[in-house]
């Protein structure tokens, strides 16, 4: 493991420098003796639509930033549409996801553009809670203790 001096060593501020303009080995992993490529910056997502069946969009900061819909993402979530691609919107949000699904209409967007429907956290977490942490009255063992869970 590094120490703080030699992250802060030139060569490193040298490396980070190079990989805030893009170069070196800004977009590699170090594997073994050889680079490969952690990742590839796109100009557009058009040309991403026909290598992929189906797309998980999360909702705030891909769709809407929570006042109005991001440019270019109700006409790219059109086109993945008319290219018969399959939807589903994954959430931060604490609410109910079919409540969440009623928000889209304010930023142009229907609940049946996403067949996958809307998966929130707040949905799975409430449903954790209710498996896990709720009692049952039938089985004896656990009949009358209270369980107790904080959802922060």
């Amino acid at each position: 493991m590094q120490g703080f001096d030699e992250a802060r060593s030139p060569k490193r501020k040298r490396e980070r420098e190079e990989r805030a303009r893009g170069k070196g080995m800004a977009n590699s992993v170090r594997n073994s003796n050889m680079a490969t490529p952690a990742f590839t910056l796109h100009p557009s997502f058009s040309p991403l639509i026909s290598l992929y069946d189906a797309f998980l969009l999360d909702q705030f900061g891909v769709i809407h930033n929570g006042s109005q819909s991001l440019h270019g993402a109700v006409d790219c979530i059109k086109l993945m549409l008319d290219q018969k691609k399959k939807l589903a919107i994954l959430s931060n949000t604490s609410s109910p996801a079919h409540v969440a699904l009623k928000r889209l209409k304010k930023y142009g967007l229907r609940e049946d553009m996403f067949d996958g429907g809307l998966v929130s956290s707040g949905e799975g977490c409430a449903k954790f809670v209710r498996e896990n942490y709720c009692c049952d009255s039938n089985d004896p063992e656990n009949s009358g203790k209270v369980k107790k869970a904080l959802w922060l």
